[in-house]
């Protein structure tokens, strides 16, 4: 990795992209739990990828990249969550495109629908933490250092929002 990011500062593009590439996908899951829509995630995430070019030369180390890369991109979110309105998505709208999924796609949008839905619910360092924790599977000592929190309070934190989301669960499935 630090040979890629060596190669990147000095230009490489296809160096740049595998780095880029590393990541992606986790900040995207990232961006797509705070946002809630598609197209904003991606707009944050290209965003986040540019300003990492544009300042790749001010990160000195190689296992930095993906942390750097996370505190710009939530950063980024709430910008958006500010400057634009963010809708949730509505069983109402899957039920009218229903006929355009497979069974298989159909139940996994619901179950991914579900879990922002959920998620949402909860605080924004909550979803933060939870959505590091568990989509993009960082440490908590690695979330303590993205957060710039306590790392015994990560722990606690997941632990009480682990209870609610069960709690949540529970409560719906009472309901049906």
């Amino acid at each position: 990795m630090e040979e890629l990011l060596e190669k990147a500062r000095e230009g490489d593009e296809k160096a740049f992209e595998k780095l880029v590439n590393s990541i992606k996908r986790e900040l995207y899951i990232i961006a797509k739990s705070r946002l809630l829509d598609d197209s904003l995630a991606e707009d944050a995430v290209q965003d986040t990828i540019i300003s990492l070019y544009e300042n790749i030369y001010k990160i000195r180390n190689s296992n930095k990249i993906k942390e750097w890369c996370i505190v710009v991109l939530i950063n980024r979110c709430k910008r958006m969550k500010r400057q634009n309105k963010i809708r949730e998505i509505s069983y109402d709208e899957i039920e009218c495109d229903k006929f355009l999924y497979s069974k298989d796609e159909y139940k996994q949008l619901i179950d991914k629908v579900n879990f922002f839905q959920i998620i949402d619910g909860l605080s924004e360092q909550d979803k933060l933490i939870i959505t590091l924790y568990y989509s993009s599977e960082q440490t908590t000592k690695e979330i303590s250092r993205i957060l710039n929190i306590n790392e015994g309070t990560v722990r606690s934190k997941i632990s009480r929002i682990r209870k609610e989301i069960k709690r949540k669960i529970g409560d719906e499935n009472n309901e049906r």
